[in-house]
């Protein structure tokens, strides 16, 4: 078993290859590389010369001895009244694939929209991302969501909260090139409803 962890918090306080060296120190094995605000204006790697800055840290890491195993895409999927979101959000997720297999990994989790049914996900996210996969060689893994609305003291289920929603969105893709992230602390936010037990035995 290797044990990875986020990137994201440690990036964003001091930069990708700090990040990486922090969790190579700490002990872990490999690194989850984030990509969660792609999307944010001024990101580095919404610049032109991303590719170059990805090239360099995989360059650092491999230097340490600690490899990428896989990365998260931007997200949401959808942002309603935000066109010009939905209008990039397909695009920030063909390049988290292409970073993914720059830096050696071999997965990235893109989330499904939260309010969409499995065939929604399937048809509007995942299947035109499927050709990229191909062409990149890295899978996609398709993760447990949950929704906080404002009037609920509590979370809601979602996209693949639930073992049933989960399984339906993971029956309708190609096994190959799509696999499942069981997000533990996700699967707990309903304890009268499921668990993270029960969904691992469902998938």
């Amino acid at each position: 078993m290797l044990l990875s962890t986020q990137t994201a918090a440690l990036q964003n306080a001091f930069g990708f290859e700090e990040a990486v060296r922090i969790i190579h120190e700490a002990g872990f094995d490999c690194y989850d590389f984030s990509m969660t605000r792609m999307g944010w204006e001024g990101h580095p790697l919404q610049r032109a010369d991303y590719q170059e800055s990805v090239k360099a840290l995989r360059r650092y890491a491999d230097s340490i001895g600690i490899p990428c195993n896989q990365s998260h895409a931007p997200f949401p999927m959808h942002r309603p009244d935000d066109d010009a979101w939905n209008k990039n959000i397909h695009e920030w997720c063909v390049r988290s694939l292409e970073i993914t297999a720059l830096l050696g990994g071999k997965i990235c989790v893109v989330h499904p929209y939260n309010n969409w049914t499995p065939e929604e996900n399937r048809d509007r996210v995942y299947l035109p991302l499927l050709p990229y996969c191909k062409k990149y060689g890295v899978k996609i893994a398709v993760e447990n969501m949950w929704n906080w609305p404002a009037e609920s003291p509590v979370a809601v289920p979602c996209a693949c909260s639930l073992p049933e929603n989960f399984c339906a969105h993971m029956d309708l893709l190609d096994p190959e090139w799509f696999v499942a992230c069981l997000d533990i602390g996700h699967a707990e936010m309903f304890p009268d409803k499921t668990s993270a037990v029960q969904l691992i035995h469902a998938l």
